[in-house]
């Protein structure tokens, strides 16, 4: 393991947290007012508010889907160093 290895891993840590946080944030924030808005209309109608909301959450989702597969890709390069690494008897 070199130090290389180790600025990537910390790099992948604060990018994975920020788009993870910023895309649960939004996409539940906007879906509870969507939801809200709709359950609270007489009959359907698309108004700016709920289109800013559905946008809103397909923002949010792809926010926490790219979130979540940095941190695939973190977890799995943490255990390829695990693997590749022996430890050190003391």
């Amino acid at each position: 393991m070199n130090r290389n290895d180790l600025e990537d891993i910390y790099s992948f840590d604060s990018l994975e947290a920020g788009l993870s946080g910023v895309g649960l944030f939004l996409m539940s924030g906007s879906l509870w007012l969507g939801l809200d808005r709709l359950l609270s209309q007489q009959s359907f109608e698309l108004t700016p508010m709920i289109a800013i909301c559905g946008l809103c959450v397909v923002f949010g989702g792809i926010l926490l889907g790219i979130g979540l597969i940095m941190r695939n890709k973190k977890r799995g390069r943490i255990s390829r160093i695990f693997s590749e690494t022996t430890p050190i008897s003391r």
